[in-house]
């Protein structure tokens, strides 16, 4: 395709895309160009004796073709769903964070900030983004989308900071990565849910905040 041509070994940047979808999982299949020259050239004087391939020539053929193949997974767009259920996409979001550390987007070690009255010392990074995740969960279940929505505000501030700090320090062992895909994942999809959470106390605290006035 012109421009977009890749050389074995190469890669290509500055492709962007643009949508109003969240993003999610995608999986991809790379199929390089690859034309496999036949062993005689058929030409009009002698494609009446040239013997066809056999059934198993073929079915080699067309095993080489699919094994240089490149299949994995990237982070395209979706339609949001038509009726958010907040607890659900909690649990989305969870998925995502494990699906990231499995695929190697999010790489696991110590938390780069110790939280005040925090005695979790040795707490890594996805630890340290489930337990958020627990938190807001909790917090809805309470019916307490204020605390859920602060909740939510550190889980993707610890997204940006991990993300920001990879690029700023670079991969170094014993610090936690966080690619691009990982980011875009974690971080667009939990600000996705703070927007749409009403700031309501649950039933407990609105009770004590009003005795507070």
């Amino acid at each position: 395709y012109g421009r977009f041509n890749v050389a074995p070994g190469g890669k290509l940047d500055g492709i962007v895309i643009t949508s109003h979808g969240v993003p999610t999982l995608r999986s991809f299949v790379v199929s390089p160009s690859y034309h496999p020259k036949p062993p005689v050239e058929i030409t009009p004087e002698n494609e009446q004796t040239v013997e066809e391939s056999t059934e198993a020539e073929d079915s080699v053929e067309l095993a080489l073709e699919d094994s240089i193949k490149v299949r994995g997974w990237t982070v395209g767009p979706t339609a949001p769903p038509a009726d958010l259920s907040a607890l659900s996409w909690i649990d989305t979001l969870a998925s995502y964070k494990h699906q990231c550390v499995t695929l190697g987007w999010l790489t696991n070690g110590p938390a780069h900030e110790k939280e005040e009255s925090d005695d979790r010392a040795d707490e890594g990074i996805v630890e340290r983004l489930d337990r958020r995740l627990d938190k807001a969960k909790d917090a809805l279940a309470k019916s307490d989308s204020v605390k859920a929505k602060l909740e939510l505000e550190l889980f993707a501030k610890e997204v940006d900071q991990l993300y920001h700090k990879n690029e700023e320090e670079g991969e170094h062992r014993g610090v936690p990565s966080l690619t691009s895909e990982g980011y875009a994942l974690l971080k667009y999809n939990a600000e996705y849910l703070i927007d749409r959470l009403p700031d309501r106390h649950g039933r407990g605290d609105e009770g004590e905040h009003r005795g507070k006035k």
